[in-house]
């Protein structure tokens, strides 16, 4: 039963709404993610699914870290090149926990607990990033 629940709770994440300016609005990559999920909701169809979003936040992460970079001051740049440093090392050591920490758990839902864990830490920080994209355009 806290199997099911788990999952239910995973999948449940994937189909709420992010929360923008908009309290309706949900970002394409999220709306694509819930598309594919429900396309095939299989272990390996969810599993296919998170890897493809990371792949995307990923991609999504670097274009908004260039463009907020392309508008902010030399030393403002400076400070956000190592912060982004920073965040890369975290990012590095947290994924390695996760794989370690769901590797020793037994069953094949904690593969795409892993992959979920690994598609929300990206999309946080791309997020983060944007939020400050956000504030400049506001000026």
């Amino acid at each position: 039963m806290k199997k099911i629940c788990w999952i239910a709770l995973l999948t449940l994440s994937f189909f709420l709404p992010v929360l923008g300016d908009d309290a309706t609005s949900q970002h394409a990559i999220d709306a694509w993610l819930s598309d594919c999920l429900e396309k095939d909701p299989s272990t390996t169809g969810v599993n296919a699914c998170l890897g493809q979003a990371f792949e995307k936040w990923d991609y999504e992460l670097n274009r908004v870290y260039r463009e907020l970079n392309g508008r902010l001051s030399a030393e403002a740049k400076a400070v956000l090149r190592e912060t982004q440093r920073a965040w890369i090392a975290f990012r590095d050591r947290e994924l390695a926990f996760l794989a370690r920490f769901y590797g020793g758990l037994d069953g094949t839902m904690y593969r795409n607990m892993l992959a979920a864990d690994r598609v929300e830490l990206v999309r946080r920080r791309a997020q983060e990033l944007a939020s400050f994209l956000d504030v400049l355009q506001q000026q």
